[in-house]
């Protein structure tokens, strides 16, 4: 088994052990831990590109329109607010969750670099 779909980690056997609170609005309770895409393993840090992120925490929240009840269902918290139209009401749907990444360190990383040399016009014509 290669190293990143090794299951046998702390962080994937026992995230409970994780789960940690400091108020009312500051938590975290992963439920395990999910491989990452390749192009979801790292990525840009800043809008310059000039340091890298690697994922290994993922807070993720979906939210969908929801008429009537069609999309709502178990684990998921349901919004309604007036329209004003008719009496009817506009309802969203939302389901969190949050999960470790699954052997980030294992991860590969490749860069590519290349570069440009600035060479003045007359050197470009033939001898």
């Amino acid at each position: 088994m290669d190293a990143v779909n090794n299951r046998d980690v702390r962080h994937c056997k026992d995230p409970l052990s994780y789960w940690w609170v400091s108020g009312p609005n500051t938590s975290w309770s992963p439920q395990g831990c999910r491989v990452m895409l390749k192009h979801e393993a790292a990525g840009a840090g800043d809008v310059e590109g000039s340091s890298l992120m690697v994922t290994t925490f993922i807070r993720d929240t979906a939210i969908v329109q929801d008429e009537g009840t069609k999309v709502c269902g178990q684990g998921k918290h349901r919004t309604c607010t007036p329209t004003g139209v008719d009496g009817k009401e506009e309802c969203w749907c939302s389901a969190s969750e949050e999960y470790f990444v699954q052997n980030p360190e294992e991860q590969p990383i490749v860069f590519n670099h290349g570069y440009r040399v600035a060479r003045p016009p007359s050197s470009l014509r033939a001898s």
